[in-house]
Order: structure tokens, then sequence, then C-alpha cells
């Protein structure tokens, strides 16, 4: 039997875990709408967002890479958000824990 090279196996795991991450932030961006974007981004700053300045990071909002270096630190707790505003994960408002 052959052995299979560990580095090569964490890389393909590495792309496929990349494209996953890429699809599912093309279906971000097709169920966010600006006023929900406008929520979630008061929520991440527990304050006040003037619209302005959630439009400019609207524009960025389509190209992952150039958002995330805009949002820096916010970035993650956004994304949290966000996938559970938008029913990819977490609770249902139906369910009650």
């Amino acid at each position: 039997m052959k052995r299979v090279n560990d580095c090569t196996l964490n890389m393909e795991e590495a792309y496929r875990t990349f494209a996953r991450g890429l699809q599912r932030w093309e279906l971000l961006t097709q169920r966010i709408d600006f006023d929900l974007f406008h929520i979630i981004l008061e929520q991440v700053r527990q304050r006040r967002i003037a619209e302005q300045y959630a439009l400019e990071l609207w524009d960025l909002f389509e190209n992952p890479v150039k958002f995330r270096s805009r949002m820096k630190g916010e970035f993650e707790p956004f994304m949290f958000l966000a996938i559970q505003k938008t029913s990819m994960r977490g609770t249902h408002p139906d369910i009650i824990s």
C-alpha cells in the first residue's frame, strides 16, 4: 500500500474549506439586503451607524477580502450575526429553547 503525504491531504482539505467558505459568502450576499446589513453592523458595534458609513461598507460587501480588511476585528462577529440572521445556522424564531 502506498503511503499518502499528509501535507497533500491537508492542502486538499484547505482548498475544499476555502471553496465552501466562498459559496457561503455568495449566499450571504444574496440573502442580505442593505437594511439587514445596516442592522447587523449596528448590533456588532452596539451603537447607531450612520447610513453613509454603512453604504461605504455595503459597497465592499461583495468582495470578502476587502470587506474583511475594512472590518478588521469586527469581521467575525459580523459573520456570526449574518449567518444567524439568514437562517444558515442557529436557532429558528419559532423554536422555544
